[in-house]
């Protein structure tokens, strides 16, 4: 994505040199470019956190595929989204997302069962939540799973949204 401050990366790596407290066992990786780039690459090194998270810089569409299908959880802590395209993608892609209460990951998330929701500005929780998952592999899979059953089920553009909006025509022009 694009690292503006309404993003909340700055809560992730807080979140992040939280949870190392309790598990080393994860690498965090942000992928984009943007105006806080350097900020966050210097709150990274103030935290002593360079062993565990890595910027990746722009990432080309074509190649996102390949990050989720090697990523295991999806973070975001924006302060203001619109639908959130990003979050269908992690959804159908099986990964367990936590995010902040906003746009279209609060429409698509059900808190516990696909994914995990937190109040936004709240690292603590989203460290809680990561800690949860990192502890218990088996929810990772679980929650991810589920996550890509319902992208599947209430957003795919081929039997879901396609068809909806066939239907609204039809109704439109009768």
């Amino acid at each position: 994505g694009y690292l503006l401050k309404r993003k909340g990366i700055d809560l992730i790596i807080k979140a992040m040199s939280t949870v190392v407290k309790t598990n080393k066992n994860f690498r965090l990786h942000i992928l984009g470019d943007g105006p806080q780039k350097e900020y966050l690459i210097k709150l990274v090194k103030q935290l002593d956190m360079e062993k565990y998270i890595i910027f990746h810089g722009f990432i080309p569409q074509s190649e996102i595929n390949e990050y989720y299908k090697n990523m295991s959880i999806f973070v975001n802590m924006s302060k203001a989204e619109g639908f959130a395209t990003v979050c269908l993608e992690a959804m159908a892609s099986g990964l367990a997302i936590i995010s902040s209460r906003v746009g279209g990951f609060s429409d698509a998330i059900k808190d516990g069962e696909n994914g995990f929701l937190v109040d936004q500005s709240d690292y603590l929780s989203l460290a809680r939540k990561i800690n949860t998952l990192l502890i218990n592999k088996q929810k990772i899979s679980i929650i991810g799973n589920r996550a890509r059953e319902d992208a599947q089920k209430y957003y795919d553009w081929e039997s879901v949204i396609i068809p909806e909006y066939n239907k609204l025509y039809k109704t439109l022009t009768n």
